[in-house]
């Protein structure tokens, strides 16, 4: 188990039956028209996760005591 898989089990076993996380990467504010500042990860995000991309989404849940948890990319 590496050490964001271990951190997201540490966050299910505090959470209580039938609720949910939904953490967002971000995305860089827009400078102009065709110009964004430099992306800088959810500090959240990127703890759960190690990732560094704009546009994902993790959603965790717990139903009934059972944990879910899911990615979600934009396509390619």
């Amino acid at each position: 188990m590496n050490q964001y898989s271990s951190r997201r089990e540490k966050i299910f076993k505090s959470m209580k039956a039938n609720c949910a996380i939904m953490l967002f990467s971000g995305k860089a504010p827009m400078r102009s028209e065709d110009d964004a500042y430099e992306f800088s990860v959810n500090r959240n995000f990127y703890y759960l996760t190690g990732l560094d991309s704009e546009d994902m989404v993790l959603l965790m849940y717990n139903v009934d005591g059972v944990y879910h948890e899911s990615l979600f990319i934009l396509p390619y």
